[in-house]
């Protein structure tokens, strides 16, 4: 079935056009009867919505900001890499005066990356340019005693603040080194400082099982050295 259109231009009568009659159009004017949306519907949009805005933000967040997040605010933060220029510029906007970089650079010292030493070279280059001292720390996943007494040494120096920590994705090593530093200078609850470092689905590297989480869960913290 079709509905003639006659329409007058200028005085002129226009020859008609045919529009096919649809299910949900109105015979009478050939136009789509606008039925209100259903809740259903609604809450599908706003879920597709939301889920855009958020995925969004995540892409930002991982390709442009290299997952910088704040640890203390104007004290300590952390990120993922970031070419050597960035990293230049992030810690002339935070006003950082260290930044401790926990990438490894010799095969078979971190069973998940390892970096080009040339690379860790020009960050520190980069950093040395505008005044900021790079502090190579190089870690596996979970650290050993001589790594993680050292961390400890840093961050107990007062000179260092404001600083960054930062590993090569930012969601392993910045992340635990960064809860041990809650435990160590802010008094955090081990378990809470765990718990703080993500959102921890079950077996992901932070669940109380898995060796992260172990780490997090059974550290204990370290009498600071007495002055002499």
């Amino acid at each position: 079935m079709v509905f003639m259109h006659w329409r007058v231009n200028r005085g002129v009568l226009v020859t008609p056009r045919t529009t096919p009659i649809i299910p949900g159009m109105d015979a009478t004017t050939a136009d789509p009867v606008r039925r209100p949306w259903r809740p259903w519907q609604l809450a599908l949009a706003a879920l597709l919505l939301a889920g855009a805005v958020a995925g969004g933000w995540t892409l930002y967040w991982v390709f442009v900001q290299h997952r910088l997040g704040t640890i203390s605010e104007g004290r300590v933060y952390r990120s993922g890499r970031m070419p050597p220029a960035e990293m230049a510029a992030t810690a002339q906007r935070l006003g950082l005066k260290t930044v401790i970089d926990l990438r490894t650079s010799r095969e078979g010292q971190d069973e998940t990356n390892t970096t080009d030493q040339r690379e860790i070279e020009s960050e520190a280059a980069a950093l040395a340019a505008v005044g900021v001292r790079h502090i190579h720390l190089p870690s596996s996943q979970v650290p050993d005693q001589a790594t993680l007494d050292r961390f400890l040494a840093e961050i107990r120096d007062p000179s260092i603040y404001p600083t960054l920590i930062h590993c090569y994705h930012g969601v392993g090593r910045a992340e635990l080194f960064s809860a041990v530093y809650r435990i160590e200078q802010e008094g955090w609850d081990p378990d809470a400082a765990r718990c703080a470092t993500r959102f921890i689905v079950a077996g992901s590297s932070f669940d109380v099982d898995k060796q992260k989480g172990v780490f997090l869960k059974d550290y204990r913290p370290h009498p600071q050295p007495v002055a002499k």
